[in-house]
């Protein structure tokens, strides 16, 4: 039986998370007949597999912003040009994206933290997450590193712009220098903050996006944080951690309840801990194990009738063993005690 533990661990499978922390499912098609298509946008520019945006009933987005206490070449001014910045990014959409700027850290939201960096020009990095009903948060990191003149206050109006832009679900750059959106300098040499705004292909983009609308998904299909969870699971499976693992996949399968990759490392999970107490000659609690293993495998659509005879062997085994369906559920109780009560 040592040996099934090594076997079963090759099949654990782990998910990486895409760039920006987008999730896995295929893209909606775009409904190109929509009129906004037909004015200048960079739509085709992204990458429509990542796209996504912030559905209408999470409007209006709450912002928090961190305290920047004791960040170098911080001003309180920055706060008010991000505001103006999210004030355009509302009017570009004609008034379907709003934000509200919140004191308390929101369950969903964009998230933004004021940083100092050694340099000599701002920069800014965001990342934006999805759900099954949209977006429901980014982070945004925006970097002060130089003066307290005009020309700064140009850069982190750009800046801000740029990474809100993100933060809505434009998932890539313009190929247009001139635009917000492009992936280089977008301040012109003695431009005001006022001065710095979005272009028409920027707010035409947004639209494009917006009228495609948020991606929703089946059962079956993972978003940004089922993924991450999985992961966290893979990690916790590969330290042998298997209690924990499958207090995670739990939580995953709650809020994607057909997810396949996370049933078998379930599976994997219920095996391995089974294995375990099957070694150490417990056979009350490796038997239930292996009767939760059963249950995610009867759950399955295709079963493999070798697999489930596997675990069937190994649950007889511990029953022979002189363990009853008694004692096995006596075990059972026990650890779903456990696992209510940590003390």
């Amino acid at each position: 039986m040592k040996r099934i533990i090594l076997i079963w661990l090759l099949f654990l499978v782990w998910q990486f998370s895409l760039p920006s922390g987008t999730s896995v499912y295929a893209a909606l098609a775009a409904d190109q007949s929509d009129p906004i298509f037909k004015k200048p946008n960079f739509y085709k520019s992204l990458d429509s597999q990542y796209l996504n945006c912030w559905p209408a009933s999470r409007m209006p987005i709450p912002v928090y912003v961190y305290p920047a206490d004791g960040v170098r070449n911080f001003r309180p001014a920055f706060i008010q040009i991000l505001k103006s910045a999210c004030s355009e990014w509302t009017e570009a959409s004609n008034g379907a994206i709003t934000f509200r700027f919140v004191d308390k850290l929101p369950e969903y939201g964009i998230f933004v933290h004021f940083e100092s960096k050694p340099g000599k020009q701002a920069e800014g990095v965001s990342q934006a997450f999805d759900d099954r009903l949209g977006l429901s948060r980014a982070t945004v990191a925006l970097y002060v590193k130089k003066t307290h003149d005009s020309a700064e206050d140009a850069t982190m109006k750009a800046i801000c712009l740029h990474e809100i832009g993100h933060a809505l679900g434009i998932q890539g750059h313009s190929p247009v220098s001139g635009d917000i959106m492009a992936a280089i300098d977008h301040v012109n040499e003695n431009e005001s903050a006022e001065q710095v705004r979005l272009t028409e292909r920027d707010k035409n983009t947004i639209l494009c996006i917006l009228a495609v609308g948020p991606k929703l998904l089946k059962d079956d299909q993972a978003d940004s944080e089922v993924i991450e969870l999985n992961n966290k699971a893979t990690k916790e499976i590969l330290k042998e951690d298997f209690e924990s693992a499958i207090h995670t996949l739990e939580r995953c399968l709650t809020r994607c309840p057909k997810y396949k990759i996370a049933m078998d490392n379930l599976r994997v999970a219920y095996w391995n801990w089974g294995i375990k107490y099957y070694n150490a000659k417990d056979w009350g609690r490796a038997a239930y194990l292996f009767r939760k293993d059963l249950e995610c495998i009867e759950q399955m659509k295709k079963p493999d009738a070798s697999e489930k005879n596997q675990v069937l062997s190994a649950l007889n085994y511990c029953l022979q063993q002189g363990t009853t369906i008694d004692s096995a559920n006596e075990a059972e109780t026990k650890e779903e005690t456990a696992q209510e009560d940590p003390r």
